[in-house]
């Protein structure tokens, strides 16, 4: 009767008191990546859509000067850099095959047309969260298997360009 009523409380008290701790567990863990993907030294991925106007496939082959085969299926990731309002273009190599090196141009609107920021060959490329003289920085990453081993690319007024960033 009452010792099997106070085991099955008992055990009740157990698995609740298990069940709490896992839970609480599971909110500091939750916690700890909601403040871990915030940190600073995370990089956004970029998106990428098919460029839609042969028009416009031209105008970037004017600036870019990619090989024919490797504008014909660009794929291209709008942001806005420098927060103007003003989408800049992150140009992929259409002939491009994942996991490996590809060519990457970044292009601006202008009132006299588009302009060459960046030309670049690498595995990836990714937008840091640090900006330089109000434009976004640049990450550049060559290693296929380390996603902490890249180059920051940043801008440099004197230049109107994109370069890397020789301070670190």
């Amino acid at each position: 009767g009452v010792s099997k009523l106070f085991r099955r409380l008992l055990s009740v008290k157990k698995t609740f008191l298990s069940s709490c701790m896992l839970t609480m567990c599971v909110a500091i863990g939750v916690s700890s990546i909601a403040k871990l993907s915030h940190a600073d030294d995370f990089a956004q991925p970029l998106v990428y859509e098919k460029a839609v106007s042969q028009d416009f496939l031209k105008e970037l082959q004017a600036v870019l000067q990619f090989a024919d085969n490797q504008l014909l299926n660009a794929q291209l990731s709008k942001i806005d850099l420098n927060e103007d309002g003003l989408d800049e273009y992150i140009v992929r190599d259409g002939s491009c095959i994942d996991n490996h090196f590809c060519e990457y141009g970044v292009v601006a609107k202008t009132n006299q047309g588009y302009i060459n920021l960046l030309r670049i060959k690498s595995f990836n490329l990714m937008l840091g969260n640090e900006y330089t003289k109000g434009v976004r920085n640049l990450r550049v990453y060559n290693n296929r298997l380390n996603d902490f081993n890249y180059t920051t690319y940043i801008w440099s007024t004197s230049r109107l360009s994109y370069v890397r960033d020789t301070s670190a």
